[in-house]
């Protein structure tokens, strides 16, 4: 008995694979937690869309907090100053291996504490708010800079 069903399973797990390799070419790559650690080739590596507003965005950290620190945490752009301070998430970089969504995702750290008027989503979170950008069109350069600044008093005042 333990026999057949342990070909039972194995069967299946052929089965999958077939259908996984068949439907393989249906969907675009997507990167996956490896992602390099050069944030600058990470960047480069995107779809050109999301590269776009993802420089975008970055960029605006930068001029607007000149003291803040790049790293890269799971998988994707985090921007430091005591903590956590914001996040750029684009949609090419999976979360537990599935794409969550289109776009680039502007996500603020401590979003609870920052008067947003609605702009940034919490979803089922508590402190993480964000707000997804399709395209750099989109980006509201006062609003984000207003957040920006924001969150890193909040940062520094903590």
């Amino acid at each position: 008995m333990c026999v057949r069903r342990r070909a039972r399973q194995s069967e299946a797990a052929i089965r999958n694979c077939i259908l996984d390799s068949r439907f393989r070419s249906l969907f675009p790559p997507f990167m996956k937690a490896n992602t390099p650690d050069n944030l600058d080739e990470l960047y480069e590596r995107l779809p050109e869309e999301e590269r776009l507003v993802a420089s975008v965005l970055r960029a605006l950290i930068f001029e607007t907090l000149p003291d803040i620190r790049e790293k890269k945490s799971y998988g994707a752009p985090f921007y430091f100053g005591t903590k956590a301070i914001c996040y750029v998430w684009p949609a090419s970089i999976t979360w537990g291996g599935k794409r969550q969504g289109k776009g680039v995702t502007l996500g603020f750290n401590q979003a609870k504490k920052l008067n947003h008027s609605g702009f940034l989503d919490f979803g089922s979170r508590k402190n993480i708010g964000s707000h997804v950008f399709l395209t750099a069109e989109e980006i509201d350069v006062k609003r984000v800079v207003e957040l920006l600044k924001s969150a890193w008093e909040v940062d520094q005042s903590s």
